[in-house]
């Protein structure tokens, strides 16, 4: 099943905003606040922590608790991107040959970059034919 989410603001802030996923095949919605997203958040954590050991438990969505539509195991392990976009810089990240990084004008080198928090396996050269061709079969999903 393929998901698309969307947000909706609301007019009082105690709510914040709200969620709204809907499935693209069966029609199935559901919607939430983002209030109602604390208390699951760190159990959904968890849940991700332990299926990365476990290819065969699903990458969960953090807000819904759902399994990740783009996932699939390679390497060993679980590949996952959460859109287009996301599947688009996995790919640029694994076919390129030089990846250089440089130090932040105001924090000097740190670990907040996207690229900077990819699991190694995804990184090593060994691997990168097979992640270009689970990546593609993740773009044929969409």
């Amino acid at each position: 099943m393929g998901f698309l989410t969307s947000q909706t603001s609301s007019k009082q802030s105690s709510l914040g905003s709200i969620k709204r996923i809907t499935c693209q095949h069966c029609s199935y919605t559901k919607q939430q606040s983002n209030a109602a997203k604390r208390k699951p958040a760190l159990l959904l954590w968890q849940n991700n922590y332990i299926a990365q050991r476990n290819s065969n438990y699903g990458i969960l969505n953090h807000f819904f608790g759902l399994p990740l539509w783009l996932q699939t195991c390679c390497c060993g392990q679980v590949l996952w991107a959460y859109n287009e976009a996301h599947l688009n810089f996995l790919e640029s990240y694994v076919q390129s040959r030089l990846r250089e990084r440089l130090p932040d004008d105001s924090l000097g080198w740190h670990n907040g970059s996207l690229a900077s928090r990819l699991p190694r396996w995804i990184k090593l050269t060994q691997h990168r034919e097979k992640v270009l061709q689970k990546i593609q079969q993740l773009k044929h999903r969409l």
